[in-house]
């Protein structure tokens, strides 16, 4: 398997595509740290739902720095698919937090969505096992991210300008632009290549994702419509 950034040695130890590996260990330390913050914090179920987003979107990125990119030469493909598969987790985990979160505003649909999500989530992660194909997750994360979060974020906000969709917006737009740059291969060079750029992005997405959740769950949008 072809790899996009000459390896280095630590020692004798072989470390495939460095500056990847090192950005996406960043996008799971910003994840963790996230997490850190909120799991002490039980203002609402709300909340509670948001932190495991973040630490299944951070176990997911680490499985990326270490396998997919820093050891993936001494690995086959398939290796690549548990940090595919938690990342898919972790998008429908937050996509239903929000749904939940917007229940009182969609109260007809609401169960009807969450079904939609279960059976999109199986759906995906059998043809990403079966086809050892990333696409599939990036279609996923185009339903969850964009369809779900970003639809119920731009609704929220432009309702009642609230400020945790706010910065749920900027977090959903700052991720667009990494998938934009990660598709386009807009790279800066061999050592800063267009994944470790489109890392960086998402790394300041799940920070804005992080503060619209401390925002969010201060006052549920159920206090809103009374």
């Amino acid at each position: 398997m072809q790899e996009l950034q000459p390896p280095i040695y630590f020692f004798d130890i072989r470390i495939g595509e460095p500056i990847t590996a090192l950005t996406d260990v960043l996008v799971s330390a910003v994840c963790f740290y996230a997490f850190y913050k909120l799991k002490g914090d039980e203002i609402s179920q709300t909340r509670n739902y948001f932190k495991y987003y973040f630490l299944f979107l951070g176990l997911a990125t680490l499985w990326g720095g270490l396998i997919t990119h820093a050891f993936m030469y001494a690995l086959s493909l398939p290796w690549k698919i548990p940090g595919w598969i938690i990342s898919t987790w972790a998008i429908s985990l937050l996509a239903f937090t929000m749904v939940k979160y917007h229940q009182p505003l969609i109260t007809k649909i609401f169960k009807t969505i969450i079904w939609i999500i279960i059976m999109e989530l199986v759906l995906v992660m059998g043809v990403i096992i079966y086809t050892v194909d990333f696409t599939w997750a990036g279609a996923h994360s185009v339903f969850g991210l964009f369809l779900l979060v970003g639809s119920l974020s731009l609704f929220s906000y432009t309702r009642f300008k609230d400020r945790g969709s706010l910065w749920m917006l900027y977090g959903v737009g700052t991720f667009l632009i990494s998938g934009i740059i990660f598709s386009a291969k807009l790279s800066i060079d061999t050592w800063f290549n267009h994944i470790d750029l489109a890392h960086v992005f998402m790394a300041m997405a799940v920070y804005f994702i992080f503060k619209g959740t401390d925002e969010m769950t201060d006052v549920e949008v159920s206090a809103a419509t009374d």
